[in-house]
């Protein structure tokens, strides 16, 4: 799910929450608290007028007329507090930070209070000072940040919900300026020139091998390959069923002497190691398996048998089309292991 989808689901959630809170408190101004018995402390003091009737005489129906007038007052009632919840006073102050907490300057954050039922929201943009910090005065139910600078990467913590009326549910404001809301960027690295290529390929489910290039992306017939694919399934003629489970497997091999090793240190794991790597890895799935699924995704680091240093998102899917899709990032420059990749190289 996209971010704006992730943002839409939250607001939208907090204007049932909003609506469900402001209904109960006017609805019940003067409920008791929980603390007080509801019941008189001396059994006396219950008089038969305080009793009421078992059988209250009912009153007579209402005109069409008069259920449209009552219509129109609770309609007007609830647009009263929702005028009223959207006009909370928001005071926020935030501030930007790096991986290492170095105050960032010059990062964009973008605001989104929620100040109007079917969106229209507005939007605001402020940028940080030499000590990292902005900040904003608005109104509504809530606020929105998302905090960006080029050159950095955005973290689930570049982004926050903050509830201001009554029964929110997010999390807390920062009204204060000695208290800002922290947001974090990681600071890129020396990234060098890469070739990146996104391939989905459609596999034979009997074993039929089929080779790719890293720099080319041809699939074994002009072009030598690097890297090849092979991949089994039980009763490969008959189409897989989405909810039986079946045995299947694949293997990825690097060609020409080169090989492969798990990429397992985490997204900004981005140096190849030197050496640790193997010729094949192969990914088995057991129709026995609790469990089983009929996709499966590595990410590892290759050594190619030129020499050039590349790392791979591999995912296998064997049921439907029977595909696999391989994202690749691969540094032509000989011996060179660093693969953080920047789009603008």
């Amino acid at each position: 799910m996209s971010k704006s989808n992730n943002r839409m689901l939250v607001m939208g959630c907090l204007i049932i929450v909003i609506l469900l809170g402001f209904w109960f408190y006017f609805s019940n101004p003067k409920a008791p608290s929980t603390s007080q018995s509801t019941h008189p402390s001396n059994p006396e003091e219950i008089s038969p007028a305080s009793v009421p009737p078992s059988n209250p005489t009912n009153s007579p129906p209402l005109t069409p007329l008069q259920m449209r007038a009552a219509a129109d007052v609770e309609a007007n009632r609830e647009k009263a507090i929702w005028n009223l919840a959207f006009m909370t006073p928001i005071a926020f102050y935030g501030r930007v930070i790096d991986e290492k907490g170095n105050p960032i300057e010059g990062a964009k954050a973008v605001m989104r209070p929620a100040d109007a039922m079917m969106g229209g929201n507005h939007e605001y943009e402020r940028t940080t000072n030499e000590s990292g910090l902005f900040s904003i005065f608005t109104h509504g139910l809530g606020l929105t940040v998302d905090v960006s600078k080029a050159g950095y990467y955005t973290l689930s913590e570049s982004s926050g919900n903050f509830g201001y009326a009554f029964g929110s549910g997010m999390s807390p404001p920062h009204p204060h300026s000695n208290n800002p809301a922290i947001f974090i960027l990681r600071k890129m690295g020396d990234a060098e020139p890469l070739i990146k290529l996104d391939c989905n390929v459609r596999i034979s489910r009997n074993g039929t091998p089929v080779q790719m290039s890293l720099t080319a992306g041809i699939r074994g017939y002009a072009h030598p390959g690097d890297i090849q694919v092979e991949a089994w399934t039980h009763d490969r003629d008959t189409p897989q069923s989405a909810s039986k489970a079946y045995d299947w497997r694949c293997k990825i091999s690097v060609l020409g002497g080169g090989g492969l090793q798990p990429r397992t240190g985490g997204e900004f794991d981005f140096i190849a190691p030197v050496d640790g790597y193997q010729p094949s890895d192969e990914i088995t799935m057991s129709a026995s398996d609790p469990n089983w699924r009929d996709s499966q995704n590595r990410e590892f680091f290759l050594k190619l048998a030129n020499g050039d240093y590349a790392r791979i998102d591999f995912t296998m899917r064997a049921g439907g089309d029977h595909f696999f899709r391989i994202i690749s990032y691969l540094n032509p420059a000989v011996g060179h292991r660093n693969l953080e990749f920047d789009p603008a190289k």
